[in-house]
Parts: C-alpha cells; structure tokens; sequence
C-alpha cells in the first residue's frame, strides 16, 4: 500500500472508512441473512412468504443506512488503534501536519520523514488493519439466493423435514374403554392402543395424556357418516379426550402416528326357537306344552307369551320367565295353561312368543316367534259327546246281538261298518279325554270284542238258513 500524499489524506483515510464500512456491512448482512434464512426455514414465526421478502429488504435498507452514517474518517482512526495504536498515531500527526500551514525547511524535512515513517508502518500493517471487503459479499449472495429461492419456490422448511425424518414424541399416556351399563362388565384399561380393536356399540374410549399434546395436533376418528377431531380438555395436571362409539371407523392418533381400526358390534336381537303341539283337542281346561329356546349376544331380560282372541279382538300376555342377572341363553318347556287364562270354549286363538334383550341404550331389541292359531274345545262337552257314543254304540250292538235268534237273518253288514266306525272314533278320542273313566276306556275295547264275536256268530248262523 503506498502512502497517500498529503494534501489527499483526508481523501484517501475517506476510501479506507468506506472499505471498512463495506466489510462491516457485509460481515452484518451476512449474519442477518443466515438468521433470516434459519427463521423462514423454522417458521418462526408464522409468516407468508411475502412478508418474509419484506424483512429480507428492510434488513438491506437497514444495513446500507448504518454503513451511509458510518462513512467518516475521524471515525477510522480508533478503529485502527484498537489493531495498531503507533499507526493511529501516525496518520493523526500526518492529518494534523497537513492542515497545519508550510513552515521553514526545517519542517518539511520533519514533514518528510514522516510521511516516509508512514509509509512504512502502512506497508507493514495494510492487510491486518485494512482486510478485503469481496469475501462477506460473496456470502451475503449466497446467502440471499438460498432466501430468495426458497421464498419463490417453497422449499420443504426444517419442521415439515423433521415431521417425515422423526419419530413422535414420547407422551405419557393411558386409554380406559368403558362399556354400556346394560352389559355389567368393568371397563378395560390399556397402556397402548392395538392396530385394531372390537367393541360393542355405545362404548366410550377415554385418552389421557400426562403431558400437553401437541399445538398441531390433528388426531380425529372418522366413520363412514361423520368425522370427529379430538377434543382436548386439561384438568388436575392432565389431558384428557373421549369418543363414544357408534359407528365403525379409523382412529388417528396424530401424536403418536398411529392408526387404530375400530370395529363396533352392533347389539344384535335375541334368536328365538319355539315349538308349538301338535294336538287334535285343545280344550279351555288343556295344558299346552310350548318348547322354548332363546339366546342373546349378550342378555335376556324377558320371555313373554302373547295371545289374542279373534271374537273381541282383545291381546293379552303372559311372562314365561323375566331374568336379572346376565343370562344369555335360556331353554325350557313351558306349560300354557288354558284354565287359568282368558280362554274360554269357542274362542278362536292366535299365540306367539317374544324374547327380548336387556341393551337399554339402543332396545330392547325383541324378536317374535311364528303364530300358532286354534280354537279352544269345551273339554265337559267333549266328554259327554264321548259318553253318547258309548251309550248308542251299546245299544246298537244289544240290537245286533238280539238277531241272531231268528230264522231269517238280516243282513247287518252296514250297521256291523257303522258301529266300526264309531268305536274307531271313541278309539281315537278318549286318550284326549281326561275326564274319562279307566273302566270306560276299557268298556270300549270290550265292545270292539262282542262286535267280533256277533261277526263270528253271524257266519256260523248264515249257511243253516
């Protein structure tokens, strides 16, 4: 570096504070730069990229301004005392020499000297007090085209890297699955979610989280005819949220990056199996035997006879069984009693049979048996039908017997098939006649055998006539 003449000192100490005002600057707008770069890329804070690109050129602004207000050579000298204090020195007794006015030749060899003094000291010091100014605006080019590049084109910031490159967070937490009172059974805890899960309809899943979750949070269930975003909800130091579940669906648990697949179970109505008899007589004082089998998913509550009468129009029921505690399935021969209902002789009748369940939040579900339709016999005037046919079968049967005595024989051949059938009948009848005595079902089998032996007889009579 040669040294400036004197008259231009001034001038050149002028040139030196703006080469150290531009490194500044630069080594400034570097720093500002970086830090900008490094907040859009954080996203810190949330800003559009417009607004981005203005903090961009008022860092600029900012930064020329300071380097304008610092371009003054009175300001250079303590900067280069604080690297070469003998060299300060110099350049402010050569400043001071050169306002001073021309004096003999005594001082202009003093003048001489010194600058030759100066110009060494500069020769020897020019690039640790006066370094280059180029490399920090290389940078700040750079730099700036990183900015500007990333602002126009989008470029993947550092928190949406880290969402595809990290895994989440650790957070405390606990899921209690709690069950539809109607089911009595004690809510299940679990420390994870499974992948996939089953649980009857109604149920309630509670989280709990002993940390905050996070801000950006986005875990939801969503079904095939709703979508629900978790609601979160502190209290006592915790986090808490809850679902209850309705309809089958997907889990997200945005936190922890996990999918739960939830599938709920719908209560389903009881099955129901019910074995009507088969009987020719149904009387108002019968005991009919019903067959009954019922099962539930979960519980029975009732088992319940229905019948209605056709005449009047009226329904009434009868409770087989009603049960308390959890029975998911009951079978049992129930004995209809048609003396102590409603019923009477004549009445046309329809029954069936409803079993029902005890889910108390979507039912009870109830499922009814087929109908079985018949009509209710007097059993008294059924019995003394019977007797009739006794007595005219009896006294037919006299009257046959009493023929065999004649010479010319009758043919009784039709009668004989007459009195068959009406034993064949009261055969037939009197197991289902309760008020029929031992000894008159006995007396039936004891005409059936004098009608055989008139038959028998009538044949030994028939060739001697």
């Amino acid at each position: 570096m040669v040294s400036p003449p004197s008259g231009t000192l001034r001038t050149w100490l002028r040139r030196q504070q703006w080469r150290w005002t531009l490194r500044r600057a630069g080594v400034t707008s570097v720093a500002g730069s970086v830090l900008l770069l490094g907040l859009s890329q954080l996203h810190i804070p949330e800003l559009p990229r417009w607004q981005w690109g203005v903090l961009d050129g008022l860092l600029l602004v900012v930064v020329a301004w300071a380097a304008w207000l610092g371009g003054s050579p009175e300001r250079l000298l303590p900067r280069i005392a604080q690297r070469d204090y003998a060299l300060a020195e110099a350049l402010r007794t050569e400043l001071e020499l050169a306002s001073a006015p021309s004096g003999n030749e005594l001082h202009e060899q003093f003048r001489e000297q010194h600058r030759q003094q100066l110009e060494s000291a500069l020769q020897n010091s020019r690039n640790r007090c006066f370094p280059r100014w180029h490399l920090p605006w290389l940078i700040v080019v750079v730099v700036q085209g990183v900015l500007v590049f990333s602002l126009l084109h989008g470029v993947p910031n550092f928190r949406q890297l880290a969402a595809l490159v990290s895994t989440p967070p650790e957070i405390p937490q606990t899921y209690r699955l709690l069950f539809p009172a109607y089911l009595k059974r004690p809510p299940e805890v679990f420390p994870t979610l499974p992948d996939s899960l089953e649980v009857p309809q109604g149920s309630r899943l509670e989280i709990t989280l002993l940390t905050a979750p996070p801000s950006d949070d986005e875990s939801s269930f969503s079904a095939a005819v709703e979508f629900r975003p978790l609601r979160w909800l502190a209290g006592s130091g915790r986090w808490s949220a809850s679902l209850t579940l309705e309809n089958s669906g997907t889990l997200r648990l945005d936190w922890r990056g996990q999918i739960v697949e939830i599938q709920v179970r719908p209560d389903e109505p009881p099955l129901l199996v019910v074995t009507w008899p088969s009987l020719p007589h149904i009387f108002d004082m019968s005991t009919l035997p019903v067959d009954l089998l019922a099962e539930d998913d979960h519980a029975l509550k009732q088992i319940v006879l229905h019948y209605r009468i056709a005449s009047n129009g009226r329904s009434y029921r009868e409770i087989v069984q009603s049960f308390e505690d959890r029975f998911s399935s009951h079978q049992e021969l129930f004995e209809w009693s048609l003396s102590a209902s409603a019923l009477r002789a004549g009445d046309n009748v329809t029954a069936w049979v409803e079993a029902s369940d005890q889910d108390t939040l979507h039912g009870p579900h109830v499922t009814r048996s087929g109908e079985f339709t018949f009509v209710v016999e007097s059993q008294r005037e059924f019995h003394e039908a019977v007797l009739r046919r006794l007595r005219t079968v009896s006294r037919r049967l006299r009257e046959l017997v009493n023929v065999l005595d004649l010479r010319d024989l009758p043919d009784t051949e039709a009668e004989e098939q007459r009195i068959l059938g009406i034993l064949l009948d009261l055969a037939a009848d009197a197991p289902y006649d309760p008020l029929l005595s031992e000894q008159l079902r006995g007396f039936i089998k004891e005409l059936r055998r004098q009608l055989r032996h008139y038959q028998q007889q009538r044949e030994q009579v028939a060739p001697k006539s």
